[in-house]
């Protein structure tokens, strides 16, 4: 499933290509609703027991990644989630420089594998610059937990967010405008 979140025209007709070969089942956001709600609205599609959230900032750079973060719920059953975990302030969900004693584990939404029964206990996620902050409050409290897993030897983040590749725009108001972003051929 893919979360169109107001993106640019090329990027949607490709993506609206990819429905009709029926490759993925497409969302489709006529503006941007932010970061959180599209997570949200994504999470609450799946009928599957986890679902793998990717952010379109990023760029995958080989497999085999999946089956070994599926594992780790088998292992775990109190597990949320796995990925690239930080340790944040609690309140505001800004990364800590060195491990905090009081800080709070937060498992990076821009690649990373959720159980998602238990996502759907929690507030869900946040337009803010730390999405996922109630969900990791709400999963510490009910005893849940994050673990790290090496995704970023597999998945490449532009560091920044999708804002930081538009130079401050969400979305470009043009196919045309200059985007220096632009990896891939649509």
């Amino acid at each position: 499933m893919v979360i169109d979140n107001g993106g640019c025209e090329k990027s949607l007709e490709l993506l609206k290509r990819m429905q009709d070969d029926d490759i993925i089942s497409l969302i489709e956001n006529k503006r941007n609703i932010g970061h959180g709600p599209a997570l949200n609205i994504g999470i609450t599609q799946v009928d599957t027991p986890y679902v793998f959230l990717l952010d379109s900032d990023t760029r995958t750079e080989r497999g085999g990644f999946l089956e070994e973060m599926l594992a780790m719920f088998e292992k775990d059953k109190d597990l949320l989630g796995c990925g690239w975990v930080r340790n944040v302030n609690r309140k505001s969900g800004v990364p800590n420089r060195h491990e905090q004693p009081d800080g709070l584990l937060y498992v990076h939404p821009f690649a990373c594998l959720m159980d998602v029964e238990k996502f759907k206990q929690t507030r869900g996620f946040a337009d803010m610059g730390a999405p996922a902050l109630h969900v990791m409050q709400d999963a510490e409290k009910k005893g849940y937990s994050v673990k790290e897993y090496p995704i970023k030897d597999y998945i490449w983040h532009k560091i920044g967010g999708t804002r930081g590749m538009f130079g401050g725009n969400v979305r470009p108001k043009t196919d045309q405008q200059e985007r220096p972003w632009r990896m891939y051929k649509i």
